[in-house]
């Protein structure tokens, strides 16, 4: 066997036979496809936690001008204090309570 016939045995083949003409374009798509979905996920993320913080803020507003409504200061007090404690307890919790103090008068 000479030089000749293993060049002639293993030339690469051309450019039509190594990939199809609409791979790289299937591939740019599939690419493509897959940003917009994880873009979409993310903006959906953000409008729900905005969302969330909205209605929070929007609650505890609410509730802090029901603490100014009271008219006993030392209740008044006693609302805003837990309202701002901070603890872990929960918005439903603080709103439970101060919805129990507002009977309470």
């Amino acid at each position: 066997m000479g030089w000749n016939v293993v060049r002639k045995r293993w030339t690469p083949p051309s450019a039509q036979q190594r990939w199809p003409s609409w791979l790289p374009a299937a591939a740019a798509g599939v690419a493509v496809l897959t940003l917009l979905l994880a873009f979409n996920f993310v903006v959906r993320q953000m409008v729900q936690d905005g969302e969330s913080r909205r209605i929070a803020v929007a609650t505890h507003s609410g509730n802090v001008l029901r603490c100014y409504a009271l008219h006993v200061r030392t209740q008044r007090d006693a609302c805003l204090a837990e309202l701002n404690s901070g603890t872990s307890r929960g918005s439903s919790n603080s709103t439970s309570a101060v919805a129990a103090t507002l009977r309470s008068q």
